[in-house]
Order: structure tokens, then sequence, then C-alpha cells
């Protein structure tokens, strides 16, 4: 079979973790077919050298800005993929090509839908609510254009899918991978955490771009009260990943400050990979409070490191994590204090949350989310071929 792939939109944390691992592990599976995939540059840098020789990799430089990638997709793509003779198409994030004839296979991965639904973009500038608007209609035209449309978990399948007004008939879901091997090989961390002035098993630890459904407002706060409480006035809050939004950051900096905390609580932006992976394993536990995720990296690379995950009572957290989580209720930073403490407080407890976790990440391989999409795919092309 003849298999297209657009990973153009590669330019997020999450989507370069998806492309890492999916497109690696689909070259080890998938050696009776041909592929083309077309890259943005970011997508180039992770996996050109990966990948075997029955893939061909076209680099696409008009990536870097929205509308001229929107429209290159929606004008050019149709005729790379008529002249390559594809049988299929892999749209992996969100929009496919309206006009082209042949059959897709979508993924949708962004909870743009989810977000407008609740009010995200109201007090957005007019340019990011028209972004989001748009984005939300070509991934409704998308969808209906699309022969099958997959999401990265059950809740994101129901909700995004009500939202969209997909048939229950075109949805399925596949759960993403994760690098296993890499989040649990214990590797050296004393230089490193001496970098960042923090301390082993001494830290609270937050991994994720800082959106506002994300919630880091509330951990903060339970931070704070957990702290307060307790003898462990030796522990402090890291908080790992980018800020968008300035305004944000800098009520969040005001927020650490009103509570006499700025020593104490430490937002160390980007890391490189190697510091995320010793961050992890160091950590005394592992706490994203967000209330919004179609899968969520962190959770499972938390768990396949060995530490302890907190999270709020989300359907979709329960989805990834089962019962090897401490949750509580969305919001309430009482209750994340006293999970903190459980945690920290109760060796026993930590240590079964550990063990269990590692046991729930070795589920999520990339081999099976490459095996579970090649058979979609060949779902999807013999199913039009057929008819």
């Amino acid at each position: 079979m003849r298999i297209a792939i657009n990973l153009t939109a590669v330019r997020s944390t999450g989507t370069k973790s998806y492309t890492s691992g999916i497109m690696p592990a689909l070259g080890r599976i998938a050696n009776d077919d041909k592929f083309l995939v077309f890259l943005s540059p970011d997508a180039a840098d992770l996996i050109v050298d990966k990948m075997p020789r029955n893939f061909e990799l076209q680099i696409t430089r008009v990536t870097s800005s929205v509308f001229r990638r929107t429209i290159w997709e929606q004008v050019l793509m149709p005729r790379y993929l008529r002249k390559w003779r594809a049988d299929v198409l892999f749209a992996a994030f969100d929009i496919a090509p309206l006009l082209s004839q042949c059959p897709v296979l979508l993924a949708i991965r962004n909870p743009t839908a989810a977000l407008l639904a609740i009010g995200y973009f109201s007090g957005r500038s007019i340019a990011e609510k028209g972004k989001a608007y748009m984005r939300r209609l070509l991934s409704y035209l998308s969808c209906k254009r699309a022969s099958l449309v997959v999401y990265p978990s059950v809740y994101a399948a129901r909700l995004l899918g009500n939202l969209i007004g997909v048939p229950p008939i075109k949805r399925t879901f596949v759960h993403h991978g994760n690098d296993y091997d890499f989040w649990s090989v214990k590797q050296e961390s004393a230089p490193m955490l001496a970098q960042y002035n923090i301390n082993k098993h001494q830290f609270v630890l937050f991994v994720s771009e800082f959106y506002f459904y994300k919630h880091p407002e509330v951990l903060i706060e339970g931070f704070a009260r957990w702290r307060g409480k307790t003898d462990n006035t030796g522990y402090k809050l890291v908080l790992v990943g980018k800020i968008p939004d300035r305004d944000y950051e800098k009520e969040l900096h005001q927020q650490v400050n009103a509570l006499g905390l700025e020593n104490e609580i430490l937002f160390l932006g980007h890391v490189p990979r190697s510091h995320l992976a010793v961050l992890y394993q160091q950590a005394a536990a592992f706490v994203l409070p967000t209330v919004m995720e179609t899968f969520g990296f962190p959770f499972v690379e938390a768990m396949a490191s060995g530490t302890p995950v907190i999270c709020a009572d989300t359907e979709f957290a329960r989805e990834l994590c089962g019962e090897t989580a401490l949750y509580f209720p969305a919001g309430d930073s009482h209750a994340l204090a006293q999970m903190i403490e459980k945690v920290v407080g109760e060796p026993m407890v930590a240590a079964t949350m550990r063990d269990a976790g590692i046991l729930r990440a070795k589920q999520f391989s990339w081999e099976n989310e490459a095996q579970e999409t090649l058979d979609l795919l060949r779902k999807v092309g013999n199913s039009v071929t057929s008819s």
C-alpha cells in the first residue's frame, strides 16, 4: 500500500513527542508498504536519520506560518498525493486537504473545539480567536471528509467527537506510546540537580506548557498550603514548561511573591530532555492539575520514571493513570495539599504508587500505537479500493 503522512504541523512539545516516537516505530514494522511523509523542518530534525528506505521524506518550508501551511495543505498537497498515487493519507494533526480524492485517516489531537465550548478564548485577541474558529471549522470539514477519525483517548473521542459532530461509527481511538526505556533508565543526577539548586527527592514537579486550563495556580496554592502545615520547609516546587501568555506569567509570579515563596518555587522554562528525565526520576511527586487534555504525555512519562502521580480527578486522567495515581477534586488546593502530604509523608504509599505506575506505563508503547495506526490506514485504504 502507498501511504502518505502529513507531519507539517509539528512544532509544539506534544507534536514533537508524538513524531519522534511513532515514526521510527512505523519504520520498524511497515516493511511491505511505501510511504511519502510531508515534514516540517522540526519534524525532519527528529526522524530524518531513523527512517528506512521505503520512507520518502519531503521537507516543506512553508510550515512556520499557519496561514501559509493551510494554503499549502489545501491547494498543493492534493497534487502531490495524486502524482504519487497515494492509496491513503494519514492526516496526523487535525486537518486534512478537503479537495483531495485520496481516502483519509484523520487524527484529532487538539482540544480547540472543547476550549471554545468552555469560553477559553473569550478574553483573547481577535487574531487568536479568529485562528481558533478557523481551526475548528477546518477540523469540522476535515472530519466530514475523512473516512475514519482517530483520537488519542476514549475521552477525546467522546468529547471532541460530540462537539464537532462526528458520527460514532466514524470514531475510534489509539492511545499514544511513550519512550519507556528512556524515562525509566536511571541517570546521573547530582550535577544536574545542583545546576538548578534543588535536592534529590526534595521537590514536587510540574511539567506542561502553561495554559489556563492546566491550573498551575492551583498547584502553587496547594504546595504553599502543604508546606505551611508541615516541617518540610526544605522542599521546593519545580515548574517546567513554557508560558506562552506574558500576562498569565506575570499573574503566576505575583501569586508566588504574595506567598513569599520566591526562592522555593522555581520556573525553569524549557529544559533539555535529558534534564527532564532526571527531574522526573528524582521528584518526590509529580502533580498536574489540568482539567483538559486529549491525552497527556507527562502523566505517562512520570509513571514510566517511577514517580508518584497526583492529578485532578478527571475522566482522561483516570483513563491514563487508572488506580496508580492519587486524585483530588479539580481546583481544590486544600485537597491537593492533602494528597502531597500523603505521598511525601507515607513512604509505603509512595513506593506502591511507583511500582504500579511503572507497570501501567509499560502498556503505552510506540510499537502498539504504530501497529494499530497501520491497521487503520490499511482498513481505510482497502475499504475505498474495494468499494
